[in-house]
């Protein structure tokens, strides 16, 4: 049978049902993330060629050097995979907070909708050292040192505005920095300096990644073995 020949009340009891385990569920969070950081090497490789190719004109015709800047697009693409990076951690760090809230609190996980949590909005440096979520204190149960978050710094306000907009909601002054975070702010120093990337945050964020994969998967094959031992449990009831 298909979706549209159901009755409107079994379709809306359906779709119900999906809404709740599609984001309770932190393989679903994996699963997205994977995809995204997939796409993000994929343009970091697109990047890469092109910006070794400008480089070796750089050595051989100025004149063609200077067009290539202007003309690649493929020399764009640094801000891309940062943004696409970073939206990876931020699912996974989402599904970890959810697993670990799960783990520390089935009952936590209801029927709220995703929108209603304080997981509805972009960004990384929130969750690094714990969070609120659902009345519970949730830790991400990863050390980052030094190096790592300077790299999440950077992550955070890209996907919160820096890698999709040419500006950001709020200019970035002595006193808006007060009342604002500093990841919704304009500074051009930041807009610039990812256009001008510095190549060694790539393996910290490669590291960053394979380490929040492996506790997501941990998390995640762990709550559903105790949802499929909870027979009382059912996701959004």
């Amino acid at each position: 049978m298909y979706m549209e020949e159901l009755a409107p009340e079994e379709f809306e009891r359906i779709n119900r049902f999906w809404y709740d385990t599609s984001w309770q569920i932190g393989f679903n969070w994996l699963y997205e993330a994977v995809g995204l950081k997939t796409a993000a090497d994929n343009i970091l490789t697109d990047y890469l060629t092109a910006d070794e190719r400008c480089y070796t004109l750089l050595s051989r015709d100025i004149t063609e050097y200077s067009r290539a800047l202007d003309d690649d697009i493929n020399l764009r693409l640094h801000p891309v995979y940062l943004l696409l990076a970073g939206y990876a951690l931020e699912n996974i760090f989402k599904g970890i907070i959810i697993c670990r809230a799960y783990l520390k609190n089935p009952q936590s996980i209801d029927k709220k909708n995703f929108g209603e949590t304080n997981l509805a909005h972009h960004g990384l440096i929130g969750f690094v050292d714990g969070t609120k979520f659902l009345g519970e204190t949730i830790d991400l149960g990863l050390k980052f040192n030094d190096e790592e978050r300077e790299v999440m710094k950077t992550l955070d306000w890209v996907v919160t505005w820096g890698g999709r907009y040419p500006i950001s909601k709020w200019y970035k002054s002595n006193d808006s920095q007060k009342k604002k975070k500093t990841s919704e702010t304009y500074n051009f120093t930041d807009k610039s300096s990812i256009r001008n990337p510095l190549k060694s945050s790539y393996p910290i964020i490669e590291c960053i990644y394979n380490r929040a994969v492996r506790e997501l998967e941990d998390l995640s094959g762990q709550s559903k073995k105790n949802m499929v031992q909870d027979e009382e449990y059912e996701p959004g009831r």
